[in-house]
């Protein structure tokens, strides 16, 4: 669990908030949104303005978030193969062949 008291940019890795270490509060431990909305300098009614929020969008950059790993092939492979099921075929047909060519 990370430490609550350290820098907003520790806590949420590219989220950069001016908030000083030593008066940081766990987001969860306000007692309201209205006192969530005053620390991050924004309103219920209105939002962020245009200016303020294009001055957070060149400081921040875009709220997105990075698109996970996609799996290559041989994990695709290992996750078709890794099954109970799949075992059980694969070590009859090796039976299987062992007894064809015990026969011929």
């Amino acid at each position: 669990m990370p430490n609550c008291m350290g820098s907003a940019h520790e806590l949420h890795g590219d989220i950069s908030l001016t908030v000083n270490p030593e008066d940081e509060v766990a987001w969860h431990a306000f007692p309201n949104a209205h006192a969530v909305l005053t620390k991050l300098g924004s309103s219920s009614e209105s939002g962020l303005t245009q200016s303020e929020a294009a001055a957070r969008l060149k400081r921040d950059g875009p709220n997105r978030l990075t698109p996970p790993e996609k799996p290559g092939f041989l994990r695709k492979l290992w996750d078709q193969l890794n099954n109970v099921l799949i075992w059980i075929l694969l070590a009859a047909a090796v039976v299987e062949g062992a007894l064809q060519v015990s026969f011929v």
